[in-house]
């Protein structure tokens, strides 16, 4: 259990200041600064759990709790940064859902994306993609978001907005 209190508490302090550093001043390299932050952090949680200065029962002086701490911040760092990637470029499959978001009930239609992504291969395939995996409806010439597209949508604007990042469309 209390392995499980130190990863929650890196994490939650680590995701806080990874918020607050890009909200006021987004470095030049984020992968690298996104790396070099968690990898510092951990390093951090790694000796205070196991350091004189922390109480007893949150201490962590057995070999397999540090491993499991670290193994888990391992494995939260590089799935984090890879999410973030994902979320700060403009794909166009987020494009496409971000830009189908802003037009509302109205919808677009297609030629409204292909002004924003010209390469007719990729909005035909992210498209059609989307379209199969129930994100858009098109209703004959107009394309519209379906309830889980708009969850879809809503996530990738929650993230962008509270990175400070544009919301597209």
């Amino acid at each position: 259990m209390v392995p499980l209190v130190w990863a929650l508490a890196w994490l939650t302090a680590t995701f806080a200041i990874h918020v607050v550093w890009w909200r006021n001043r987004p470095p030049r390299s984020q992968t690298v600064a996104l790396l070099g932050l968690f990898g510092g952090s951990a390093v951090a949680c790694l000796a205070g759990a196991q350091s004189s200065f922390t109480p007893v029962p949150g201490r962590l002086t057995d070999f397999s709790d540090l491993a499991q701490l670290a193994v888990f911040q391992v494995a939260m760092t590089l799935a984090y940064v890879e999410a973030y990637t994902a979320i700060e470029d403009d794909s166009p499959s987020m494009t496409i859902l971000l830009t189908v978001a802003a037009t509302g009930a109205r919808g677009c239609v297609r030629e409204e994306l292909q002004d924003l992504i010209p390469d007719e291969a990729i909005v035909g395939r992210r498209l059609q993609a989307l379209i199969a995996a129930g994100l858009v409806h098109l209703n004959e010439d107009r394309l519209s978001l379906s309830h889980r597209g708009m969850r879809w949508a809503r996530r990738f604007q929650t993230f962008r907005r509270l990175y400070g990042l544009p919301l597209g469309g």
